[in-house]
């Protein structure tokens, strides 16, 4: 026994069996000595009022006995009951009757309630609760000690059917008080009938409002963090902020610290804060994590958003964070923006960051900045009454890169405007034509590709056409279905490079504004829908939505020399929803040349009668190669109790990405989770290449109502369709 008392206090367990230490001590008395003040005795202050069908005064003794429908109203209180005797010297009473007393967070019923009018406070026998939360309290005896608090003897406590409880708190005495804590002595926790934990000492909170205080632990096991215990301490410093601290221990890497602040002082502010720090064990290095998202609004139409994220050499997110979707993100973005918004009129003044963010330290790490912008818009309207719609849009920016080995480091200052100006047409009913004259002007001063400054003026134009639609209602057995076609004509033009051919060539593509390739492109789209909706509903369902498009090139078909390709891609989306427990989805895009799809995704889903559901994806694109799959399956094998498997499948590089099983229960009044789950990293090894890190993960979740919940629920990495 000595042996293996030394060894669990040695080596990398002893932080994590301290922590585990702390949080438990610090979980079973500090609840109970925080509440434990002294009983408000004050009296209540406020009328009181009586009616009943009969009330019959005796002054010679100085009773008074009331009787049938007995009401006592005392400030938030109410007592009823069938028979009350009061003593008008002492001002105690005594009601019998189903007596119940309403406050404003319970009502408690009992045989016999013993009340003071002067105070309020008394005493009931064979007490019977439920508070607004959806707790129910039993006692043999309850006492009233203030408005507040009440003594239980030998209670019990449950979210559950208090006849029939899966769960349930028993103890000899406890100190249940509202907007607080209960504390419990000599508890016992039942889970089916079977006692399941025992403390002397044992606290919950009973509060709807923020209240400072430990949260429940959280245990967990990864293959790469070893056995972890989750801790925290939540601070409500005020109204209109709180905060969260972290101290999380894993035995194979360490403990990582961290905290949280959120805030909200006004309607027009509101922001969030985040830290965390890791001296992590297995990459040998100092990890930590900020983000700090921050929205307000000034009078006047000025607003004000920012957004920092900033990580250390080597991510935070991909190391220890449990969710594919940091997994595979390649930069932080942090940004602060200054708006200004008035009818039709917008400007901002932005600045912003792009980092790479890295899996070890010895990588190269890029930054790209936007760094001012300033723009500004005067969105399309109609100008003097007119049916003539203008609008314009300006911006200037500077491009930069701060580190990295590019092989063209950006360093570029441009100033774009766009005046545009548009005349919606309706010649005659259910057609509507829109043709539309873009000026683009840009000028570029820094690049690379040339020792000084240059500008860019060319001119785009549009026209688009929506044809009156084509319907057809049928009708089959009580239920009516609306068939209708919406064609569609999309022109786009902007002209060849024998409009300042020469600066368009040099300007660098730094985003979509600086997209000037000639184009002359005639585009037909063919939009179906049906619409479902029978005799008993208010409005139809949208079954089955068909989009049809296709591009035609004019420029590409006359082009000289070569094998020419004018017509782009037909596109064949198709989103149905035939029946609540049906979807299918379908998306191709037809190479017409090669003969072969260069896109293609699936979609279905399926909900039975029986439990079962089940969706699945697959994606595949022709260039590059690659075949995703992604599904989602569960069942439900008994009442409230399901199992679901969800899994990424790259068949590419023949390998599972994120996959994760997981079994479920709910009832009434709590729930449990399991879930184990495999997720695949991409870790860039230094002085070059890649290999790929496998980390298991088994996670517990367990969320009693009313009394909160223990751990952190699992993510499925693929969500069910229906």
């Amino acid at each position: 026994m000595k042996i293996g008392y030394v060894s669990l206090f040695s080596g990398r367990l002893r932080p994590l069996v301290f922590a585990l230490g702390i949080a438990t001590v610090l979980h079973a008395f500090l609840p109970h000595r925080a509440s434990a003040e002294e009983p408000d005795t004050n009296k209540l202050k406020g009328p009181l009022t009586i009616t009943a069908d009969t009330i019959i005064r005796d002054n010679k003794a100085k009773t008074a006995k009331a009787s049938g429908n007995v009401v006592i109203e005392y400030e938030d209180s109410i007592l009823r009951g069938q028979d009350c005797v009061i003593d008008q010297t002492t001002n105690e009473g005594i009601m019998t009757g189903e007596p119940v007393l309403e406050l404003k967070q319970m009502k408690v019923r009992a045989t016999r309630m013993d009340f003071n009018m002067g105070n309020g406070l008394g005493s009931m026998e064979n007490a019977v609760g439920l508070t607004t939360e959806g707790i129910t309290f039993t006692a043999d005896k309850a006492i009233r000690l203030d408005p507040r608090t009440f003594r239980l003897t030998n209670g019990t406590f449950t979210s559950c059917d208090p006849a029939d409880p899966d769960w349930i708190f028993k103890s000899t005495k406890t100190n249940f008080r509202t907007e607080d804590v209960a504390v419990f002595r000599n508890a016992k926790f039942y889970l089916k009938g079977v006692p399941i934990l025992y403390s002397p000492w044992w606290s919950v909170p009973t509060i709807t409002k923020r209240k400072s205080g430990f949260l429940q632990p959280g245990i967990g096991y990864s293959s790469r963090d070893g056995v972890s215990i989750q801790n925290a301490y939540f601070y409500a410093r005020s109204g209109h902020d709180d905060m969260t601290f972290y101290l999380d221990a894993m035995h194979l890497r360490g403990t990582r610290e961290g905290f949280e602040y959120r805030y909200t002082p006004s309607r027009k502010t509101r922001g969030q804060l985040n830290f965390d720090y890791m001296d992590d064990r297995l990459a040998d290095d100092k990890l930590w994590r900020l983000n700090w998202r921050n929205r307000h609004r000034f009078k006047n139409g000025i607003g004000n958003i920012a957004k920092i994220e900033k990580e250390s050499a080597i991510s935070f997110s991909k190391e220890i964070t449990k969710d594919v979707t940091f997994n595979t993100q390649r930069f932080s973005d942090s940004y602060i923006e200054v708006n200004y918004s008035r009818s039709y009129m917008h400007a901002s003044l932005l600045g912003r960051e792009f980092e790479d963010l890295k899996t070890s330290s010895g990588e190269i790490r890029n930054r790209y900045k936007r760094l001012p912008e300033i723009s500004g818009s005067v969105m399309p309207h109609e100008i003097f009454g007119t049916p003539i719609v203008a609008g314009v849009q300006t911006s200037a920016t500077s491009f930069g890169t701060e580190t990295g080995a590019l092989s063209e480091k950006l360093d570029v200052n441009r100033i774009i405007l766009r005046p545009s100006i548009a005349i919606p047409l309706t010649p005659f009913r259910g057609l509507n034509v829109l043709p539309t004259l873009e000026g683009r002007g840009a000028w570029y001063s820094g690049s690379e590709r040339d020792s000084g400054s240059f500008s860019t003026a060319y001119y785009k134009a549009d026209l688009a056409m929506e044809a009156p639609k084509i319907f057809r209602v049928f009708k089959y057995k009580g239920t009516r279905f609306k068939h209708s076609m919406t064609p569609r004509i999309d022109y786009d033009f902007i002209p060849g490079l024998d409009v300042d051919g020469n600066n368009r060539l040099k300007a660098p593509l730094l985003d979509n504004l600086d997209a000037s390739s000639p184009k002359n492109l005639l585009t037909l789209a063919l939009l179906n829908r049906v619409v479902m909706k029978s005799t008993n509903a208010q409005i139809g369902r949208e079954i089955v939505r068909l989009n049809i498009t296709q591009s035609y090139d004019i420029n590409e078909a006359r082009r000289k020399g070569g094998s020419n390709r004018p017509l782009s891609n037909l596109n064949i989306d198709l989103d149905s929803r035939p029946a609540n427990w049906l979807l299918l989805n379908q998306f191709v895009s037809w190479n017409h040349y090669e003969r072969i799809p260069d896109v293609m995704q699936t979609e279905v889903g399926l909900k039975f009668s029986n439990g079962l559901y089940f969706s699945y994806d697959r994606t595949g694109r022709r260039l590059p190669k690659t075949i995703t799959h992604s599904g989602v399956a569960g069942y439900e094998v008994a009442k409230g109790l399901s199992v679901e498997l969800s899994t990424i499948y790259n068949e590419t590089i023949q390998d599972f990405p994120s996959s994760m099983v997981s079994v479920n229960y709910n009832s009434c009044c709590y729930s449990i989770s399991f879930a184990a789950s495999r997720l695949s990293r991409v870790k860039n090894i230094p002085g070059g290449g890649t290999e790929r890190v496998q980390d298991t993960t088994f996670q517990l979740f367990i969320n009693f109502k009313g009394f909160g919940d223990f751990g952190d629920k699992a993510k499925p990495p693929v969500r069910r369709k229906l």
